[in-house]
C-alpha cells in the first residue's frame, strides 16, 4: 500500500514555520490542541462503555456537541491516527517484523484517549486500496482480530 500523507506532510511543515516564526502562538495551538485531543478522548473512552443503544440516545440528546468543532477535530484525528497506523503494519510486513495493531499504545493513551481501533484502520486500508482504482473495489488485507494483516478475497473476506 503507497499511502498518500502529503496532506499530513504540509500540515506538520505549516506548523514548523508557525514554530518558527511565532512561538508563542503555536505553543498555546499545541496546548489548545492537546485540550480538545484529552477531553473529547474521554468523553469517547465513556461513550464506549455504554450499550449502542445508551450511545446513540446520548448522542442524539447532545447534538450541538457532537456536531461541532471539537467533536470533529477529534475525529479527523483519529482518522489520521488509523491512516498512520495502517502504514505501519505494511511497513512492518515488509520487514516480517512481528508486531500486530494491539501493540500500537501510544502517549494518547496514557492521557485517556482510546486505543485505535480494528475498525479504524481497515476503514482507511479500503479508503487507500479504493482510491487506486483497482478493478475489484474491497480490501486486498484487513486488519484481524489478532491485530495483523491477511490476505482478503475480491469481495472483503478473510481467506482461510
Amino acid at each position: 500500500m503507497n499511502f498518500n500523507f502529503d496532506r499530513e506532510q504540509s500540515s506538520y511543515q505549516l506548523a514548523q514555520r508557525l514554530k518558527k516564526d511565532n512561538k508563542p502562538l503555536y505553543d498555546n495551538l499545541v496546548l489548545f490542541n492537546q485540550k480538545i485531543l484529552m477531553a473529547c478522548g474521554k468523553i469517547d473512552g465513556r461513550l464506549q462503555q455504554l450499550s449502542d443503544e445508551e450511545r446513540e440516545r446520548f448522542i442524539s440528546e447532545h447534538q450541538s456537541f457532537f456536531n461541532g468543532f471539537a467533536w470533529s477535530y477529534y475525529q479527523d484525528w483519529r482518522k489520521v491516527r488509523a491512516k498512520s497506523c495502517a502504514a505501519l503494519m505494511d511497513i512492518y510486513k515488509k520487514l516480517n517484523v512481528k508486531m500486530s495493531l494491539h501493540n500500537f499504545v501510544g502517549e494518547t493513551f496514557y492521557a485517556g484517549i482510546p486505543k485505535v481501533t480494528v475498525d479504524e484502520v481497515n476503514h482507511v486500508i479500503e479508503i487507500q486500496q479504493n482510491s487506486q482504482d483497482l478493478p475489484v473495489r474491497t480490501a486486498l488485507e484487513k486488519i484481524g482480530n489478532d491485530g495483523e494483516l491477511h490476505p482478503c478475497d475480491e469481495y472483503g473476506c478473510f481467506i482461510d
